[in-house]
């Protein structure tokens, strides 16, 4: 199971999210109700933690759980429209003009 997650690098995340906030192993118990000595094994690699553990942490760092899960290198997306396939917005203010339709009709 620990091979299959190594690549996530789930510890190295833990580590780094809560060294960003300055925050120590005891402080960070306090907030998520788990142990110091459980925190140092997950982040040392030693504890395979379970999707509500991550939960409970997340939560504290204000993270979804797919930042443990995804590559910061591929979140980004891009895509790539030909101009003869783009969508045209209406210039008019008013779309419904073409339609013969004011905008002074009022429903009641």
């Amino acid at each position: 199971m620990q091979e299959a997650l190594r690549p996530y690098a789930i510890a190295d995340k833990l580590r780094t999210l809560r060294l960003r906030r300055s925050m120590g192993l005891a402080q960070l118990a306090e907030h998520t109700g788990f142990s110091t000595a459980m925190l140092s094994r997950l982040e040392n690699g030693r504890l395979v933690p379970t999707l509500p553990t991550l939960t409970r942490i997340a939560l504290v760092f204000s993270v979804g759980l797919d930042y443990f899960f995804s590559d910061p290198r591929k979140r980004h997306v891009v895509a790539v429209v030909r101009r003869n396939e783009r969508m045209r917005f209406p210039s008019d203010p008013n779309p419904l003009r073409h339609l013969g339709i004011s905008r002074a009709l009022t429903f009641g």
